[in-house]
């Protein structure tokens, strides 16, 4: 069982709603159910959901396993605009102070891939990194 909290929906530059390839995405927190609700705060990551009609699909984990300076993604927002997705989040931790509070906010970039779903958060050492902090001027 996981939990969820924290959800926000795709939206473009003018702040509605929008759809990828007719799907209505959202983003959420989410963590496994440990049996202590406190603990989720250590392992969220933030999830694809999907609504589909009066259901809620989860998509799996909107960033792929990289390596970053956080320990754990947090709340944000989601804008697509000209066909990339832009996610702002809060990072907390740090990979050198695990299960700290330290926070900083980030943005990762994908453009949308022929399959509607946005692809590419991944880079290689040439490409340079996925993710930044904001306060680097990404944002």
């Amino acid at each position: 069982a996981r939990l969820y909290w924290d959800m926000w929906p795709l939206q473009d530059a003018d702040g509605h709603r929008t759809r990828l390839v007719g799907r209505e995405l959202w983003m959420a927190l989410t963590a496994p159910d440990r049996g202590d609700p406190a603990l989720r705060h250590f392992e969220a990551k933030i999830h694809w959901i999907e609504r589909y009609g009066d259901d809620w699909l989860d998509h799996g984990p909107v960033l792929p396993d990289m390596t970053v300076a956080y320990e754990r993604e947090w709340a944000g927002s989601a804008l697509l605009k000209d066909g990339t997705v832009t996610l702002f989040f809060t990072a907390a931790g740090t990979a050198a102070r695990p299960a700290g509070y330290q926070q900083e906010l980030w943005a990762a970039h994908a453009r949308v891939g022929a399959d509607g779903w946005p692809t590419g958060w991944g880079g290689g050492a040439s490409s340079g990194p996925s993710c930044w902090p904001c306060w680097r001027g990404c944002c």
